[in-house]
């Protein structure tokens, strides 16, 4: 079954190899795999082809612009580009320990492999990938594989996510082929931004708190605000908490004004906007109308200046 499952892969899948030469490639089709592209020097050009052309694996080998290899995977974990951040990504390095191996890891390659690379350590990680249960983490600075054991797994505090083995689906010839995939793929990657932006919420909010608690020593949290607030009004759009981007609109507006500044009265629109937030979060009809009524309150104050 297992043989059966990886010639499958070999005749369907489609692998993007990113390295400067063509030693990877041909060890793949030495491998028996067919459908194969190859990127040699610009991550922006394996970017489009994983946004525009479907792509099953992505290959990077370390001597391909290392520099950059950490902010792609990033950029693809995060959904930035292409439709599955839970595309297979396998870093080639030539060191174990080098901080590239050690990075690639930490922001949710799949898999690191120390060169050189032969045929059969192809077929057995490809195997690896298409027979795993696929788990991903999320939290505040990962998402991506859950690395854990099953003895050390704790799926409350790790906020797993059980998310679709696409590689191993194709492979099987699953019934309702790429429309089915894509569904599923979309409905676990909204459940990962959901779970992403609830936890920069609650960030958001404990620094709210914290500039709220002590006004006058507050420039560093206001400092570590902006960003992290303009980087979750982004992620918002790709979740079911639209409602609360104006609320970050009024933030972002709120931080331009009292970062710097010691006026009580911005320290006490932070805390309503602080308020709103939670309640925002709580996803019922009763909070969501609570948020709504304290929104009003904030816009009154900051647009009227009373």
């Amino acid at each position: 079954m297992v043989t059966k499952i990886l010639n499958a892969s070999k005749a369907s899948v489609n692998i993007l190899i990113l390295s400067p030469n063509d030693t990877v490639r041909h060890l793949f089709e030495n491998a028996g795999f067919n459908h194969i592209k190859t990127v040699r020097q610009n991550f922006d050009e394996a970017l489009k082809i994983i946004t525009v052309d479907h792509c099953d694996v992505v290959v990077i080998d370390d001597i391909f612009l290392d520099e950059d290899t950490v902010d792609f995977i990033k950029a693809v974990r995060s959904g930035k580009h292409g439709k599955n951040i839970f595309l297979p990504i396998i870093t080639l390095i030539s060191d174990a320990r080098s901080e590239l191996a050690r990075n690639a890891i930490n922001v949710g390659a799949d898999d690191v492999v120390i060169k050189p690379l032969s045929v059969n350590d192809i077929n057995r990680r490809m195997t690896a990938l298409l027979n795993r249960d696929l788990l991903y983490v999320v939290n505040a600075n990962y998402i991506g594989p859950n690395r854990h054991s099953a003895e050390r797994t704790d799926a409350a505090r790790d906020s797993l996510i059980s998310v679709p083995n696409a590689l191993r689906m194709k492979a099987d010839g699953f019934l309702e082929s790429n429309t089915r995939i894509t569904k599923l793929i979309q409905e676990a990657s909204r459940d990962i931004s959901n779970r992403s932006a609830t936890l920069d919420g609650e960030i958001i909010q404990s620094l709210i708190n914290e500039v709220v608690a002590n006004p006058e020593e507050a420039g560093p949290t206001l400092s570590q605000l902006n960003p992290l607030v303009q980087s979750f009004a982004q992620k918002l759009e790709q979740t079911d908490y639209h409602h609360i981007s104006e609320l970050c609109n009024i933030l972002m507006d709120i931080l331009s004004v009292i970062v710097g500044s010691k006026v009580t009265q911005d320290i006490e629109i932070l805390s309503l906007v602080g308020q709103a937030l939670k309640l925002s979060f709580e996803n019922s009809s009763k909070s969501n109308a609570a948020a709504s009524e304290i929104i009003v309150l904030i816009k009154q104050r900051v647009f009227a200046g009373s």
